[in-house]
C-alpha cells in the first residue's frame, strides 16, 4: 500500500537548496500535506522510495555532478514511478523519463510545473 506522502529530495550542498527552503517546504507545510525531506547530501534515497505517493525535486542543481543520486540512485526513480509513484521535477536538468528508462506516453517531452 503507497503511503499518502510526499518524498522531499533536496541536496544542501546545491547552490538551488534556497528554491526548496524558501518556497516548496514552506508551501507543504502551510497547505498540511505530509512530507518527509531527504537530503541527498547526508543521506541516501529513502528504502520506502517505492511506497512513497510522489517524489518531489524540490530545486534546481539537485545533482549537478551525478554524484548524490548514484547508480542506484537512478535505478530507484524509475522503478518507483513505474510502481505508481508520481514524479514532479523543479530540476531542468534532471534526465528525463525517456533518459530514466521509462516508457511514458509523455517520456519524449520535459515538463516542469513551476509558481510552487
Amino acid at each position: 500500500m503507497r503511503e499518502q506522502r510526499v518524498l522531499v529530495l533536496l541536496n544542501s550542498m546545491s547552490p538551488g537548496v534556497s528554491e526548496a527552503t524558501e518556497r516548496v517546504l514552506p508551501y507543504l507545510d502551510h497547505f498540511g500535506i505530509p512530507h518527509t525531506p531527504c537530503d541527498l547530501a547526508s543521506q541516501p534515497l529513502l528504502a520506502w522510495l517505492d511506497e512513497c505517493a510522489l517524489i518531489l525535486v524540490a530545486h534546481r542543481e539537485l545533482d549537478e555532478r551525478g554524484a548524490r543520486l548514484g547508480a542506484a540512485g537512478r535505478q530507484a526513480l524509475p522503478r518507483a514511478v513505474a510502481a505508481g509513484a508520481g514524479m514532479v521535477s523543479r530540476d531542468p536538468r534532471l534526465p528525463s523519463a525517456a533518459e530514466l528508462g521509462l516508457s511514458l506516453p509523455l517520456a519524449r517531452r520535459r515538463h516542469q510545473i513551476c509558481g510552487v
